[in-house]
């Protein structure tokens, strides 16, 4: 088998691993997929006594970590700014308001952690540890 054999079999724009196996194709949504936040070093902050488990330091892939509440009212005050925007019309403001909602899709990211993190709050593993947390504070 010749190296031009082989050339003339391929086809431009597709990534191939072996002769014999279909091309090789990353599906970039999966990549994005899962939890966008996650509460942050729990365990920790319950030896340490510093956790607030109506507040808990929230991890932001690719962002950082902030407290849960400081995000919500971030992501509110965000949405404010974009109605208000939104609200004075014109073709300016639009184009702004569509360049901010395309490029920046932190406030989608946030608002998302903010979702996972509750989720994860509501899960039995939560509220037991939570429990178990308030007990312990309790009694010392």
């Amino acid at each position: 088998m010749k190296l031009k054999d082989l050339l003339n079999d391929l086809e431009l724009g597709r990534v191939y691993t072996d002769k014999d196996k279909p091309p090789f194709q990353v599906n970039e949504k999966k990549l994005t997929e899962g939890k966008v936040g996650s509460i942050y070093n729990m365990k920790k902050q319950i030896e340490d006594g510093t956790f607030e488990p109506d507040n808990p330091e929230v991890l932001i892939r690719g962002w950082g970590r902030l407290p849960l509440k400081h995000i919500e009212r971030k992501v509110a005050k965000d949405l404010a700014e974009l109605s208000k925007r939104a609200q004075k019309g014109g073709e300016a403001n639009f184009k702004g308001l569509l360049n901010l909602l395309t490029k920046n899709d932190y406030v989608v990211e946030q608002a998302q952690a903010v979702v996972d993190v509750y989720k994860e709050m509501n899960s039995s593993q939560y509220k037991r540890a939570v429990t178990n947390y308030r007990k312990k504070r309790w009694l010392n």
